[in-house]
């Protein structure tokens, strides 16, 4: 990727990036493009890519360039954040229209069509594919799901264990656990290898991804922390 940030120029390897953040190329190019189109501040300027290596100097040394990175990782934290909460609320209004048009069975669908139902819905779907996000009003409100009970709660830990006891020498992190015990795939991990791991491969379903992933990243430090498993 390269990239214009004033006055200089500078560039990503793609590869890199990719093995490093597990992230496919796709969504390095997606938060490159967040920086570009920040409405408060011009962090950069895509350009054509170019197969070639420059030097990152930073003038205020590296106390600023870290302060700086602090910057950029929160405001696209909270841009990933807001997205993902976004098209999420998209979908439950999607599915709550569907219901709105959905008959109690499909003899009552058959019998007559309904040509107020039948233009609702089509309005409705038009405008999901052609308004932004961000453009859709809604009294929807995200409710964050009920921590599982303790029984589930045990079982999971013991499968991050039992996971982390069998792959520690692989660079884990709690997302790369939470992944793939619900079975999404990522550069580093992907479904044509791990989904065979069927002990482990979308086992965790049924559990909040984000509490997931928390989970299995306190797990991951007790461990570094010498705790007994």
């Amino acid at each position: 990727f390269f990239f214009q940030a004033r006055p200089e120029s500078s560039g990503i390897n793609a590869e890199y990036g990719v093995n490093t953040m597990d992230v496919p190329e796709e969504n390095i190019t997606t938060m490159l493009t967040y920086l570009e189109m920040c409405p408060f501040r011009s962090w950069l300027k895509l350009q054509q890519p170019l197969k070639s290596t420059c030097h990152i100097q930073c003038y205020g040394g590296p106390a600023h360039l870290t302060a700086l990175a602090q910057e950029v990782t929160d405001y696209l934290y909270n841009r990933i954040v807001a997205q993902k909460n976004a098209e999420l609320r998209r979908l439950c209004e999607l599915h709550k229209t569907l219901v709105s048009v959905a008959t109690s069975s499909h003899y009552e669908a058959a019998c007559e069509v309904d040509f107020d139902r039948d233009r609702f819905l089509k309005e409705k779907i038009t405008n999901y594919f052609s308004e932004r996000p961000e453009e859709q009003g809604s009294d929807w409100l995200w409710r964050k799901p009920y921590q599982p009970s303790t029984h589930i709660l045990a079982i999971v830990e013991r499968d991050i264990r039992s996971f982390i006891n069998k792959h520690s020498n692989l660079p884990l992190t709690g997302r790369v656990i939470a992944r793939i015990m619900q079975g999404i795939p990522s550069p580093n991990y992907p479904a044509y290898s791990w989904g065979r791991v069927r002990e482990y491969w979308r086992k965790h379903l049924d559990v909040d991804f984000e509490w997931l992933v928390q989970s299995a990243s306190n797990v991951i430090a007790r461990y570094r922390l010498g705790d007994s498993f």
